[in-house]
């Protein structure tokens, strides 16, 4: 068993310690946390005595549980292999388990939702939550819940959040049991969908919602219900993981990013970044609503290709009260040539040019750059893609009232180059007075 470096920081002794001690520490006022980062099945023994030690003695306390059973990157969906698109199980039936054969992994006591009062916390990760019945749940007090990669039944997870009256806090990750959510009977804070890809409806009372999360393919825009009426959100990060979005899924796109227009913060990370709207197949009657409450955006992705220019774009027409822009450039793939193409394609200058001045021309008229924008960060830009340096330029020359630039460039630039990279940026700058941060 390996116990995480976090939990030993924050209480005093853990069970890696002697018990007396852990009893201590909870009696003492303290708020225990209880994590593992990996448990084998030879540990399930141990690790029921540890937690029923802790529940016992933090019975009159705060008590927060971190229970992680396997160490597993946060990359869920394996974007390289599909994304969550890929990893859809269409079975209708909401009760057919993920696993053939018995259950896996550590099996949570049942004590922990019928007596365990103090509890305040539940993170849970890769195991069995064996969850009871409904009326044998009693967490009064529970305002924190995130579970990752359980194996329970998508109903049984619906039983355990209805239990929780004071849940503000929610987050759901890796998992394709469930299909079908309600948090209607309460009113959560902060929620988090992530890489759940077999989800058909998720209804949620947005009345004091403030953050929302979401990870995975691009969805239908009945999937995600926000109720309450228009929902005046402080942040809202999307990230669309399949690394090539389906005709389907860019002619939904602008429907699905319609949940999040009254965000004040917005965070979009894609492989492609702007997620391919500069396609045909983002029809006209699908084109992004006005974001009027969006003060801060920032976009993640490659730049591929010219045309993801006209992508961050059509997001910036958008956004008329915009006052600070991030982009994180994603290195582009490097593209190894085998020598099977004996023709390669010529590139036609007069063509690219053209491109250019038409992009030139449209950037000219959005009208958050020349009225709003007082902030630029550029993270990872590297001066070396031609797609980078254009976007950036087309962008900085438009920036009338920008205020404040910073750009962080990759460690391995060299002393002359980055002094080129330095000098072309302060050039394109079409506001000389603005303040410029290298880093």
């Amino acid at each position: 068993m390996h116990w995480s470096a976090r939990a030993a920081a924050t209480i005093s002794s853990t069970a890696s310690a002697p018990l007396s001690s852990t009893a201590a520490a909870a009696t003492a006022g303290t708020s225990p946390a209880f994590a593992f980062d990996s448990c084998h099945p030879w540990d399930h023994v141990f690790v029921d005595v540890c937690l029923r030690h802790v529940i016992r003695h933090a019975s009159r306390d705060e008590l927060h549980l971190d229970l992680r059973f396997a160490l597993r990157r946060d990359d869920f969906c394996q974007k390289q292999d599909g994304g969550c698109r890929k990893k859809r199980n269409y079975s209708e039936s909401d009760d057919e388990d993920e696993f053939s054969g018995p259950r896996r992994g550590y099996r949570l006591p049942r004590r922990i939702f019928d007596s365990c009062v103090a509890l305040r916390t539940l993170c849970v990760s890769y195991c069995y939550l064996n969850v009871p019945e409904s009326e044998s749940i009693h967490l009064p007090h529970v305002e924190t819940m995130r579970l990752t990669g359980w194996s329970d039944t998508g109903r049984a997870i619906q039983r355990l959040i209805s239990a929780c009256p004071r849940l503000a806090d929610l987050t759901l990750e890796d998992s394709r049991k469930i299909r079908n959510l309600s948090v209607l009977d309460k009113r959560p804070r902060r929620f988090a969908l992530r890489c759940c890809p077999n989800v058909k409806s998720i209804a949620i009372d947005a009345t004091e919602l403030t953050t929302l999360a979401y990870s995975g393919a691009v969805l239908a825009e009945s999937v995600i219900s926000l109720r309450g009426g228009a929902p005046i959100l402080s942040s809202c990060s999307v990230d669309i993981c399949s690394p090539i979005l389906s005709a389907e899924e860019i002619a939904n796109l602008g429907r699905f990013l319609a949940m999040f227009t009254g965000t004040k913060h917005l965070h979009i990370k894609s492989a492609r970044m702007g997620s391919s709207m500069e396609s045909k197949h983002f029809a006209a009657d699908t084109l992004l609503p006005a974001f009027t409450s969006l003060t801060s955006l920032q976009l993640t992705g490659r730049l591929p290709k010219i045309g993801v220019a006209n992508a961050v774009r059509r997001i910036l027409e958008q956004t008329p009260n915009l006052e600070r822009l991030t982009l994180l450039l994603m290195p582009a793939v490097k593209v190894v040539n085998y020598g099977y193409s004996r023709y390669p394609r010529e590139v036609d200058e007069d063509e690219k040019r053209q491109e250019q001045d038409e992009d030139e021309s449209r950037f000219s008229a959005i009208g958050c750059l020349r009225h709003r924008v007082t902030t630029i960060n550029l993270v990872q830009y590297n001066g070396e893609e031609e797609v980078q340096r254009m976007l950036v330029w087309l962008l900085l020359t438009n920036a009338h009232v920008l205020e404040r630039l910073c750009v962080e460039m990759p460690v391995n630039i060299e002393g002359q180059l980055l002094a080129k990279h330095k000098n072309d940026i302060e050039g394109w700058m079409v506001r000389k007075l603005a303040q410029v941060t290298f880093t």
